[in-house]
């Protein structure tokens, strides 16, 4: 197979995924398309309706633009209206009863814009007002001339040297070329039982791992033990790891189970309150003197390897047992 074959007139090209990565790509690949006099045919594969409200139309979370982004989208010809951004932020506050700290948006920028990733909860009084990202560039990319197939993909293969996908209802499309925008997947495999399905660990990136993890927590109410509390190497997303340690923490002392759960806390960070940016004002101050104050041992620079029902393993520096 030549990876370099170049697309030709009327070519047919598959995105799996109508969120921002599959949109923006769609709209974009149309825009130099129309430019090289190039006549492709975009077909879209969403299965979700970003328009309804509720879970249904919930691409899985809230959404945070920088001004940056909003500018250089700006500059590409794509202006989010107001309807889409629902809030403007200019920093955030961490608040702990050690003190706050406030972080503020990076090189001074006028604002984060806050938007919904859906429909909205169901039962928004401001659904008739406010739209949802994902459907404004969905919409966006289908008025610059794509196709969008309401189908969920539950196949891909591979006919006479073209992609072929087929979709839940057995319809099968052969494409020359294929895009997955599929998004954000957890990756447990990469730490040997970190689960939550398929081992002793629990995560909580998704809603069945927290209703899973839930169904731990009750268990570790009947029955105290030590917790180890962590993220993995290569997460992209620290914060949840602090904010469940502090909150597991809180629960425990509203039951006096405190005393009987050693907490210990594992990050592959330098140090806390790196978060991936390089720290921000006195914020590994805090937290380091919130974690000792509560009595929960830290370890930075952990790399988990393993995790069993008895310990967890890793390497640089020997995290405590489960």
């Amino acid at each position: 197979m030549d990876s370099k074959l170049p697309l030709e007139q009327n070519s047919r090209v598959a995105v799996i995924g109508g969120g921002p990565a599959g949109s923006f790509f769609s709209y974009f690949f149309l825009q130099m398309a129309q430019r090289v006099w190039l006549d492709c045919q975009v077909d879209i594969y969403e299965g979700r309706d970003f328009g309804c409200p509720g879970p249904k139309g919930c691409n899985m979370c809230g959404g945070i633009i920088s001004e940056s982004l909003a500018q250089n989208l700006a500059a590409e010809g794509i202006n989010l209206p107001p309807s889409v951004v629902q809030r403007g932020i200019d920093s955030y506050t961490l608040h702990m009863d050690v003190g706050s700290v406030r972080i503020e948006t990076p090189l001074k920028e006028m604002r984060i814009a806050a938007v919904h990733r859906g429909g909205g909860p169901r039962g928004f009084a401001g659904a008739s007002k406010y739209g949802g990202l994902d459907a404004y560039l969905l919409d966006l990319a289908a008025s610059n001339g794509a196709t969008v197939v309401r189908k969920k993909v539950d196949g891909l293969g591979w006919y006479d040297s073209r992609p072929r996908v087929k979709t839940q209802d057995g319809t099968e499309q052969s494409y020359d070329l294929l895009v997955v925008a599929t998004g954000h997947r957890s990756a447990n495999e990469a730490v040997q039982g970190l689960g939550p399905f398929d081992g002793p660990g629990h995560s909580l990136m998704s809603a069945p791992e927290a209703e899973e993890l839930g169904g731990a927590i009750g268990r570790l109410l009947a029955d105290p033990g030590p917790v180890v509390v962590g993220a993995a190497p290569g997460a992209s997303c620290i914060g949840p790891a602090y904010e469940f340690v502090f909150e597991l923490d809180h629960l425990l002392r509203r039951r006096r189970l405190r005393h009987q759960v050693p907490i210990s806390f594992l990050t592959p960070e330098p140090f806390l309150g790196h978060l991936g940016m390089g720290g921000a004002g006195t914020i590994r101050r805090l937290l380091e003197a919130a974690l000792e104050e509560r009595g929960n041992a830290y370890l930075t620079s952990a790399a988990l390897t393993k995790i069993r029902a008895e310990a967890v393993g890793g390497r640089g520096g020997g995290p405590p047992p489960l």
